[in-house]
C-alpha cells in the first residue's frame, strides 16, 4: 500500500494521486528507459528513442511516430533510370560489352535482365555481357524501389569475328634499320683497318731523304798572276 507519509512512495517522480489517476501503479517506478524524455506509458517502444510520440515520419517501414500508421505523410517514391552507358553496343562474338546504369535518389537498386543466350555477369550498377553466336541481343535495365518499376531497354549486338590475311610487301623500318646499322659497321671497321695499316707503313717504312748538294762554282787559279811586291825595304 501507498505511504500515507509519502507523496510518492515510489520515487518515481509521480505524485501517487496522479499515478492512480491515470492508472499507473504508485508502488512501482515508471522509468524512461530510452531516455527520450517519455515513461513507458506515454511511449510507444520505450527501448528506441527514435520511436516516440514526438519523432518526425521518415521512409523505413516502421512507425516512428506512434500513430498506428507507417511511412504516412511522405511523397510518393518515384524511381527513374536517368543514364545508361555502354563500353560499345557492337563487339565480336566471344567479347565483352560493359553496360552501366545509375538511378534517381529514389532508386535502391538496379537490375538487369537480358535474353537466355547471353552470358552475364553482375556487379553494382554494371552488368557485363557476352554472347558465342553473333545477333542482336535485348534485355531490360531496371530503378526498383519498394516493388515500383522503372525500366529501359538494352540492345546490343555481337558480330562474327573478322580474320585479314596481310601479306608485308615491304621490309619493315626496324629491319631497314638493321641493315643500315650493320652496314655502317663494317664500313668504319674497314676504315679504321686501313687507317693502322697506313700508319705502320708510314712510321716503320719512310726515311728522311738527304739534303741537297749545294752547287758551287769551281774556282780555277791562273799560275801567271805575278807574285805580290816585296815591302820589307820599307820597314826599315
Amino acid at each position: 500500500m501507498t505511504e500515507w507519509q509519502d507523496a510518492d512512495t515510489d520515487d518515481d517522480g509521480l505524485k501517487d494521486g496522479y499515478e492512480l489517476f491515470i492508472g499507473t501503479n504508485p508502488l512501482f517506478t515508471d522509468l524512461d528507459n530510452d531516455g527520450d524524455g517519455l515513461r513507458w506509458f506515454q511511449d510507444c517502444d520505450d527501448n528506441n528513442s527514435n520511436i516516440s510520440p514526438y519523432a518526425n515520419e521518415i521512409r523505413n517501414g516502421i512507425d516512428d511516430n506512434c500513430n498506428g500508421e507507417i511511412d504516412e505523410g511522405l511523397p510518393d517514391l518515384n524511381p527513374q533510370i536517368l543514364i545508361v552507358s555502354y563500353s560499345s553496343q557492337s563487339a565480336e562474338v566471344n567479347r565483352n560489352i560493359a553496360i552501366t546504369a545509375f538511378g534517381n535518389s529514389d532508386t535502391e537498386t538496379i537490375l538487369f535482365d537480358f535474353e537466355d543466350p547471353l552470358q552475364t555477369e553482375f556487379s553494382i550498377n554494371q552488368a557485363t555481357v557476352v554472347a558465342s553466336s553473333p545477333g542482336i541481343y535485348r534485355g531490360e535495365v531496371c530503378a526498383v524501389t519498394e516493388g515500383l518499376f522503372n525500366c529501359e531497354s538494352i540492345v546490343v549486338e555481337f558480330t562474327t569475328v573478322q580474320e585479314i590475311e596481310v601479306e608485308p610487301t615491304i621490309k619493315s623500318e626496324p629491319e631497314e634499320r638493321s641493315t643500315y646499322v650493320s652496314q655502317l659497321s663494317e664500313n668504319i671497321v674497314t676504315v679504321v683497318v686501313l687507317s693502322i695499316v697506313v700508319l705502320l707503313v708510314t712510321v716503320l717504312g719512310w726515311k728522311r731523304p738527304k739534303a741537297p748538294v749545294k752547287w758551287e762554282q769551281p774556282v780555277t787559279y791562273d799560275n801567271n798572276v805575278p807574285a805580290a811586291p816585296d815591302l820589307s825595304m820599307w820597314s826599315k
